[in-house]
């Protein structure tokens, strides 16, 4: 699943059967690569899900288990937006520059991160070390 494709698709609690929001951005963590959180917008102020309440991505949708409904949300400081890849330059460890972070291709079942797309090149998402406020950090290649 690429973000690209992802990004706006509507966010369905399973047990309400409401539209929760949309999806916005995600967080990504690394060691192991994978997606930890999701932001909606247009959900109101709770507008964060932890990853671990995601049913499914499906073509149309992305669902959500209780909790996605207000009980289990997490905080949005816990998303850590510094976290968010996209659009952060990506830099290896002996300090190249692989351009800009243009998509995350990640699995819709476990959020593993299967490839960052950069704008000069596609990583591996096991060549991930970290994502923060400036910068995607990936091991030289």
């Amino acid at each position: 699943m690429l973000f690209s494709q992802a990004n706006g698709r509507r966010v369905v609690g399973l047990t309400e059967a409401e539209v929760l929001g949309s999806l916005a951005a995600l967080s990504v963590a690394s060691a192991p690569a994978r997606v930890t959180a999701l932001k909606l917008k247009g959900r109101g102020p709770r507008d964060v899900l932890a990853w671990r309440q995601v049913e499914s991505f499906g073509p149309d949708a992305v669902t959500v288990r209780a909790g996605g409904e207000g009980g289990d949300d997490v905080q949005d400081d816990e998303f850590e937006s510094r976290r968010d890849p996209m659009g952060k330059p990506v830099i290896t460890e002996d300090g190249h520059c692989l351009g800009k972070i243009v998509d995350v291709e990640f699995d819709g079942t476990t959020g593993r991160v299967q490839r960052l797309m950069a704008t000069d090149e596609e990583i591996a998402g096991e060549r991930l070390l970290g994502v923060g406020g400036y910068a995607v950090v990936v091991r030289g290649g």
